[in-house]
């Protein structure tokens, strides 16, 4: 007992620490931000950041608040004096900026009043549009959840029950998002969790074992979401993903622990249990350097988002190294013991199955490899908001309706640089946009004129209201100050501002719209300026673009960065590529499924290649150590690995089980990109299994060819 260390004798000093510095970290919670707008997938200087930012500096907030009002049970005269009080009330709204609807209409003729109403209209008169800009404030993302819900007061209290409201716009599906993923995940969170701890107990049959795990989670949760706030960082789509994280890499250091400390004899002493509880943290610390290094690797990817999640990530798998090795001394002299255990049985049988159907093995593995293979040629990056509502949420069904009973109502921004600003005095120009508009309409999902700024066809004859001596400028502000849209010219900078109604769809779908309407658009007024996308649509266009980058580039940092830890642990260069095999191949697998299945990269799935691959080292590292060391002890290397397999076997199968279980809860969530995550990375733990217990012993069997002396030396420190 007096040969322990001190890392031992003070075991309980450091879980002192530890409580003493989570409560401390703990008064950080209250200051964490949810934020899931699009901007948080730019870094500040992004090109496409910085020109949305000069467009807000231009033209304030592009983000509307559309609200579909059906008044068919109201006489006419009622509503449109409940709209007016509407309009007032909305205005009163800290927040918002400007409210357009068929009450705000200002012109200039009966003939363009008649035209401008139309854009406040649905296809049936009786439903009324409402339109509710909001102001562009610094800390928008934070006021936007009252903000919509005092509008949503507002139509209750004008409207009632007398009519039908929907309600739409950006704004609305990002909060929508918000809570729908807090609500999902305070229900299938826990759940996994628990899934997770009633099989750590079935597994180990101790509640101590399960308090060790539990104390683990929950400690370095608190780490991981005070250290947001602390490096002003907010919560996100991709954050909430951690916890899982954290449990798994919890139970898989208390699973592999907790089984190999079982002596072969009932009573062992603590001595004993130290040297094995050594023998195991060894490989746990070496798997939580090398998954942490590979989460880390993330922060060289292009988008924000996904360097804070490496960043993050990487911190969670090192507190929860540190608080699984605290609370699992405190249980090895009772969680000690000789216990028979089928799963190592289970184990050895598929290594020695495979390694006498060498054949069979390789071939299963090129035929699923040329199967993932054109999966991965059908996979496609893009990211529909959206679509990750219940198809019956609320949001969702108020989109359709909306389109349905009023036409398109999402805004694409478009900006003219005009060259001349006096050419806009023109009948010449006037009529350029008409037939811009026109061949929009007949060849684009545009359905309808500019509906946000002036429409084009009332310029006409606000031009012959105009006085003969006014500028371009004056011109433009005469006319969008009639019309109640003053927010679409920059005299400053001399830049039009058109908005175009398209479809709500996918980020794919839009820049394809995106880029025939500023086709038509710069086709049409090239003599009078320069044509360029502006507003959200090039945020939400790049995103596309930047998630086939960042996949790219996440998967081949991690997977470099964990190979040079590997390297380093293993001191093999054979063993190095057996690990390297058996952990790509699953990835790919994952990815030629979701290329098969029709599941794109977007902002929910882009880390699962590089997070998984993080994650299924684990098991490979601690069998790959094993065999490390009875080739170090003069096996052949079939009898090595049937070694390595019994002492580990039991472990794998747990933690691989428990893991695929635990995931799998969360593909019974609402949320459709918790649900298919979860599924995706069950599956994915699963190839891992069969690729470390079957294909492993395969490859290295011709590797080593059965050499015992040439395997020895080769990792016994010599040269690889």
């Amino acid at each position: 007992m007096n040969k322990l260390p001190f890392i031992y004798k003070f075991r309980y000093l450091w879980l002192l620490l530890a409580v003493v510095g989570v409560g401390i970290m703990t008064s950080q919670l209250p200051k964490l931000k949810i934020d899931n707008s699009m901007t948080i997938w730019f870094v500040e200087d992004d090109p496409t950041l910085v020109a949305y930012d000069s467009f807000l500096a231009s033209f304030g907030s592009d983000e509307v608040v559309i609200t579909v009002i059906d008044s068919s049970g109201l006489a006419r005269p009622d509503a449109i004096k409940r709209l007016e009080k509407l309009t007032a009330g909305l205005r009163d709204i800290a927040g918002v900026g400007d409210v357009q609807n068929l009450t705000t209409i200002k012109t200039v003729g009966d003939q363009q009043k008649s035209r401008v109403s139309k854009r406040f209209v649905g296809k049936n008169e009786a439903v009324l549009l409402v339109y509710t800009w909001m102001e562009a404030l610094p800390d928008l993302d934070l006021k936007r959840p009252k903000i919509l819900t005092d509008i949503d007061k507002q139509c209750s209290l004008h409207f009632g029950e007398d009519t039908t409201v929907w309600h739409a716009g950006v704004g609305v599906v990002t909060e929508a998002l918000n809570q729908a993923f807090l609500k999902e995940s305070a229900v299938f969170t826990p759940g996994s969790y628990l899934v997770v701890m009633v099989l750590l107990f079935y597994l180990t049959r101790s509640v101590r074992w399960v308090l060790a795990a539990l104390t683990t989670v929950i400690f370095a949760n608190v780490v991981l979401f005070a250290s947001m706030p602390l490096l002003g960082r907010p919560l996100t789509v991709i954050s909430i993903a951690l916890p899982p994280l954290i449990l798994i890499s919890s139970v898989a250091n208390i699973l592999h622990i907790s089984r190999h400390i079982r002596g072969a004899h009932a009573e062992p002493k603590i001595d004993d249990i130290w040297q094995r509880f050594q023998l195991v943290i060894k490989p746990c610390i070496f798997n939580a350097l090398t998954t942490a290094g590979g989460f880390f690797s993330l922060m060289l990817a292009k988008m924000a988002i996904t360097r804070d999640y490496g960043l993050f990530a990487g911190i969670a798998i090192l507190s929860t190294l540190l608080f699984s090795t605290i609370t699992s001394m405190l249980v090895l002299r009772h969680g000690a013991g000789a216990e028979a255990d089928s799963r190592g049985n289970l184990a050895t049988a598929m290594v020695k199955w495979a390694v006498g159907h060498r054949p069979v093995v390789l071939v299963v593995t090129a035929v699923a490899l040329a199967i993932a293979y054109s999966g991965i040629a059908q996979l496609r990056a893009d990211t529909y908001s959206i679509g990750f509502l219940p198809k019956d949420h609320v949001v969702r069904q108020s989109s359709v309706a909306i389109e349905k009973e009023a036409g398109n109502y999402l805004p694409l921004e478009f900006t003219v640089g005009i060259s001349n600003v006096d050419s806009l005095n023109s009948v010449a120009f006037v009529e350029r946009l008409e037939r811009a508009e026109s061949k929009l309409i007949s060849s684009t999902p545009v359905n309808r004129g500019s509906i946000f700024a002036a429409s084009v066809f009332d310029l006409r004859e606000a031009l012959a209201h105009l006085p003969k001596d006014q500028s371009g400028s004056q011109a433009v502000q005469s006319i969008l100050g009639a019309t109640g849209s003053a927010a679409f010219w920059d005299d400053a900078k001399q830049i039009l501002r058109l908005s175009y109604a398209v479809p709500m769809a996918s980020a794919a779908t839009l820049a394809a719209n995106g880029n025939a309407i500023q086709a038509i658009l710069g086709e049409e007024l090239a003599e009078y300026g320069t044509v360029q996308k502006n507003g959200y649509l090039p945020l939400y266009s790049r995103l596309a673009e930047n998630l086939i980058t960042d996949q790219v580039t996440s998967i081949v940092a991690a997977l470099l960065c964990i190979s040079i830890l590997m390297a380093v642990f293993l001191r093999s260069w054979r063993l190095l590529g057996l690990a390297i095999i058996v952990n790509v191949l699953p990835i790919l697998g994952i990815l030629g499924v979701m290329g098969h299945a029709a599941i794109a990269l977007d902002i929910a799935t882009i880390t699962i290649a590089p997070a998984m691959l993080g994650i299924i080292v684990d098991d490979t590292l601690h069998l790959l150590y094993h065999l490390r060391l009875s080739l170090r002890e003069g096996h052949d290397y079939r009898a090595a690995f049937i070694t390595a397999t019994e002492q580990t076997g039991s472990a794998l199968l747990a933690t691989s089980t428990t893991l695929a279980l635990g995931f799998g809860v969360l593909g019974f969530a609402g949320i459709e990109s918790i649900a298919v995550t979860g599924t995706l990375m069950a599956l994915t733990v699963g190839l891992a299994l069969a690729t470390d217990l079957l294909l492993l012993p395969v490859l290295g069997s011709y590797l080593y060819n059965g050499s015992a002396l040439a395997s020895a030396k080769r990792v016994s420190g010599s040269k690889p």
